[in-house]
């Protein structure tokens, strides 16, 4: 299935929501393996912005990056330390690759696994979010 990165990534987040669920097991393998396909491609684009931060991110005198300690949602972190116009090219060249289409294998399953879990005690119901999150593997 054709889909942008920042599509990969969502679709990926939407999917760890669902892991906890009991569901169908033709929906379970499809959502484990769509987890793992979603997940390499999710891996592959942190690298990718990982090696931009590093590109224009202030050196020290090695000629690394350097990091500086941070408060991000009220949790220490470290990040890349650069100047506004450094910030702003990564943004702008990071949106970018999130625009890039890829090609990612998606197992589908018929949208009636999601009926199955509504008649069926022994399966979890997803919420809407959870069927939201599912709706781009599910065919009718």
């Amino acid at each position: 299935m054709k889909m942008k990165l920042k599509d990969a990534t969502r679709h990926y987040a939407g999917l760890a929501g669902v892991g906890d669920l009991i569901l169908p097991s033709k929906l379970s393998f499809a959502v484990s393996r769509n987890m793992e396909s979603l997940q390499a491609e999710v891996e592959r684009t942190e690298k990718e912005r990982k090696k931009l931060c590093e590109r224009y991110a202030e050196k020290d005198a090695a000629g690394k990056p350097v990091m500086a300690d941070s408060v991000v949602d009220g949790k220490k972190t470290r990040e890349y330390k650069m100047d506004p116009e450094g910030m702003e090219t990564v943004n702008e060249e990071y949106r970018a690759l999130l625009d890039t289409e890829v090609d990612i294998r998606i197992s589908t399953v018929n949208a009636e696994c999601i009926r199955q879990c509504e008649e069926n005690e022994r399966y979890s119901i997803p919420s809407a979010r959870q069927v939201a999150a599912l709706a781009f593997m599910l065919e009718e």
